[in-house]
């Protein structure tokens, strides 16, 4: 839950700033926003040695809006602070804020700000900044740093710039008119779009470059059925809602555009106080159905996971890098990597006893190191003379269950595996057909591997090209090589060309089809070609076009998939009393000890199936499963080759024995070169 913070003597050296009562600066060695314990135990001996005590409590300000000022989360960290007796606390109302110059706002020694909205009134930062210029108090947060979370573009080269990870983006930039900038060239495609040369391809996320505008679009890929989900605040149990029809993006401001990385369906939440103090937790994310989880209190159901010491240095660095001790960020785990997409400022847990208990013992010491050092050196004195020390470290929480040696020798479950064929599908449709044309063959040097002798076609825009050389083809005619001279030969070739060409119509038929809005799907259609006939140079001279659509999962397919998936959860995690059944799995699953990993191989049938079976697993909502697929499955064409071609002769000699035995015509009551009919278990059947 939280890094654990070192302990340092007090005559520990370090950069601080330090200032005695009421403000008179006793002793400057460098000038920092945050600050560690070894700060606070110098600022401290510092401020001691030179004498500068006093009884009198330090003038602490509160200079928010009344909205946050007002929350049961300030209220909590203003009572505790209060409860220490060493401050007074100010708190600065809104007619102040707004409307009264800052030569008029109360003096303070240290202060908490931070930007915030209420209804249609922004929290006024330049005139804040005025103010903390004038009187120079102690700011826990600083204020012109917050200028920064502004823009979004800002605050990823941030963190870029120290060296932070970040989701791979590009940035549209416009103007406020909602044209383009001169500097900036963009493109949009079916499944992709085009930045200043740089191609994003969906699943991608559209953000405002505004840091205050909060309304996210993802965009899914045609072949995963397309549409997009709207992120906005939250709204009573909805974040989130998808749209089947809006394929296309935004146009009318500037945006930043990102790889959507798969999480598990899991976001984390971390909250600083100080660089060396983080508390972190996880919650459903929002990309998965868009429905808050809530509990029994209707506050969202999150729970509290650890951090890698990679992440805690990341939470050090989110903190010194925009000077803000208290701090909140979104952290994204995807395939053993960590990344930062978002960081808000000032942000506390919702609720957490202990965390508030470190986070107000924290800030008691940090701000009275740099206001009131010699106040500080007589709590740590008299802590000391009590046989008792304050906290200088917090303690890792750890979620793992504590084992009593009585269970030392039992065995522990590891894992769950499941291996599940793809529900119900429409019959699978497939056609060959012989072409000479150079423009089919172009098609397999273009995308295949011409070495191999073969290519697979399934992206809509591959098969949007395939159509555009079909439909050339029978408007302009087919190149055929006749293979000799007689007659017979002639009308050998003119027969198979005119078969070639009554399956290219064919083909034109079927890879026509639309899916909304006049878009490819090519989830279910591929087209598959392999080099039948070369020259004596080795050029290709015919290839084998093979085109294979049908097999969809049906209704009733991904009703199978979702009811084998709420049985998996009802019948293999046990829930508590107090717990709805399958809660078990869903608590597990969002504090990442529940390792969930859902793979298929890249068939649209299995891809569908494993979407209908994680949506019912985890009890997600919705209609579509494009968000599950993309947030949950992971596509995987080799897992069925894990074996190689180990298994072919077998399998080729029962389709011929199949084959003999499905399409011979005995004479009744004979069998075929009069044998006797075999039994239904000759055959394995």
């Amino acid at each position: 839950i939280a890094s654990p913070v070192p302990s340092f003597p007090l005559h520990a050296g370090g950069p601080a700033t330090v200032f005695a009562e009421r403000g008179a600066m006793i002793s400057e060695v460098g000038n920092r926003s945050t600050m560690s314990l070894k700060d606070v135990h110098t600022a401290a001996y510092l401020g001691a040695r030179e004498g500068a005590a006093s009884v009198e409590p330090v003038v602490l300000g509160i200079c928010t809006l009344s909205k946050k000022a007002g929350s049961k989360q300030m209220r909590e960290v203003i009572t505790r602070l209060k409860d220490t007796g060493d401050f007074e606390i100010v708190v600065f109302d809104d007619e102040t804020i707004l409307h009264e110059p800052i030569e008029n706002w109360p003096v303070v020694q240290a202060m908490i700000a931070f930007y915030s909205e209420q209804e249609d009134v922004c929290f006024p930062l330049h005139k804040a900044c005025a103010y903390a210029e004038l009187r120079k108090p102690f700011l826990v947060n600083d204020l012109q740093s917050q200028h920064l979370f502004f823009d979004r573009r800002q605050v990823y080269k941030t963190l870029e710039d120290a060296g932070i990870p970040v989701p791979p983006y590009v940035a549209v930039n416009r103007d406020e008119e909602g044209n383009l900038l001169p500097d900036c060239c963009f493109e949009e495609h079916d499944d992709s779009i085009v930045v200043n040369g740089v191609t994003l391809n969906k699943t991608f996320v559209e953000k405002p470059v505004s840091g205050e505008d909060h309304n996210i679009n993802i965009y899914y890929p045609i072949s995963m059925g397309g549409g997009s989900k709207s992120l906005f605040r939250k709204k009573g149990d909805r974040s989130a809602e998808f749209k089947e029809d809006v394929n296309t993006v935004r146009t009318n401001a500037s945006y930043m555009y990102e790889n959507f990385l798969p999480t598990g369906g899991t976001d984390v939440k971390v909250y600083t106080v100080g660089p060396l103090y983080a508390h972190a937790e996880a919650r459903k994310a929002p990309t998965v159905d868009g429905k808050v989880l809530r509990d029994e209190k209707g506050k969202e159901v999150r729970y509290p996971v650890l951090l890698t010491n990679y992440e805690k240095e990341i939470a050090r660095k989110v903190t010194t890098l925009f000077k803000q001790n208290v701090c909140g960020f979104d952290l994204l785990r995807s395939e053993g990597k960590s990344y930062v997409c978002d960081v808000n400022g000032w942000s506390f847990v919702k609720s957490s006893k202990k965390f508030y208990e470190d986070a107000v013992e924290i800030l008691h010491r940090v701000i009275l190191a740099r206001v009131a050092p010699a106040r500080l050196m007589m709590r740590l004195h008299h802590s000391a003379s009590l046989g008792s020390t304050p906290c200088t470290s917090v303690a890792h929480h750890s979620t793992s269950p504590e084992y009593t040696s009585e269970a030392d020798d039992l065995e522990e479950l590891r894992s769950v595996i499941a291996v599940c064929r793809h529900g119900d599908r429409t019959p699978k449709q497939k056609m060959k057909v012989k072409l000479q044309d150079p423009r089919i063959i172009a098609l397999l040097v273009k995308h295949g591997k011409p070495e191999k002798g073969t290519a697979k076609l399934k992206k809509p825009e591959q098969l949007k090209e395939v159509v555009g050389v079909v439909e050339d083809i029978l408007a302009n005619g087919m190149q055929w090589e006749s293979g000799g001279d007689t007659p017979e030969e002639l009308a050998a070739a003119a027969e198979l060309k005119a078969e070639a060409f009554s399956k290219l119509l064919l083909v034109r038929r079927v890879l026509s089809r639309r899916s909304g809005q006049n878009h490819f799907s090519g989830i279910n259609r591929k087209i598959q070609m392999k080099v039948s006939k070369r020259n004596e140079d080795k050029s290709i001279s015919e290839v084998l076009f093979i085109i294979k659509h049908g097999g969809v999962l049906t209704k009733s397919g991904r009703q199978q998939g979702e009811r084998l998936g709420n049985d998996f959860r009802r019948n293999m995690y046990i829930s508590n009393d107090d717990d709805t059944v399958g809660d078990g799995l869903l608590r597990l699953h969002s504090t990442f000890r529940h390792d969930l990993k859902i793979y298929s191989s890249d068939e649209g049938r299995v891809q569908m199936t494993a979407a209908a079976f994680a949506k019912a697993l985890l009890s997600l909502e919705g209609t579509s499963l494009a968000p599950i697929l993309v947030s949950l499955v992971e596509k995987d064409s080799s897992m069925l080759d894990a074996y190689g071609k180990g298994a072919d002769s077998e399998i080729n000699e029962a389709k011929r024995t199949l084959h003999k035995y499905m399409t011979c015509a005995p004479e009744p009551d004979a069998a075929p070169d009069g044998q006797t009919p075999p039994a239904p278990s000759d055959i394995g059947l």
